[in-house]
């Protein structure tokens, strides 16, 4: 299920020029919509909105987030595969791989590389098959 606008919804467009999948529409001053075939349910569209007029898929308000009190993810590199599913799969491209031992090529390990980027989605956690990603307040 994907996210809900309520009608305490005042328009301010923020939830529209921020969805990494262009999910929200709508105009300035009036109620928006999500698409729920575009929508990730990666809830950036709560953690901007002023008016908290955000529900999610399992029908809980969601409120305003501090962008300083987003989680982020940091990667656990003794417990990381290589896979680059994280790096595939992010809404934002904010997850790099780069190789940590020149003399093996084919290992590369995940790296935020643009932290004010990340929306912290949690898709990088979740599609994580060896529990690599851990979601934390990164210091400013």
């Amino acid at each position: 299920m994907s996210f809900y606008i309520t009608d305490r919804c005042v328009g301010c467009t923020l939830c529209a020029k921020k969805c990494p999948e262009k999910a929200i529409s709508g105009f300035r001053k009036e109620r928006h919509l999500v698409d729920p075939s575009k929508c990730i349910d990666c809830g950036l569209c709560s953690k901007v909105c002023p008016s908290d007029a955000i529900i999610d898929g399992d029908g809980n308000q969601r409120r305003h987030l501090p962008k300083e009190e987003w989680k982020k993810p940091r990667f656990v590199l003794s417990l990381c595969v290589g896979c680059a599913a994280c790096h595939y799969d992010c809404p934002a491209s904010c997850i790099g791989m780069e190789a940590m031992n020149p003399e093996e090529p084919k290992t590369f390990f995940p790296f935020l590389t643009d932290p004010d980027a990340c929306s912290g989605c949690e898709r990088c956690r979740e599609i994580c098959p060896s529990g690599a990603v851990q979601m934390t307040i990164l210091p400013l």
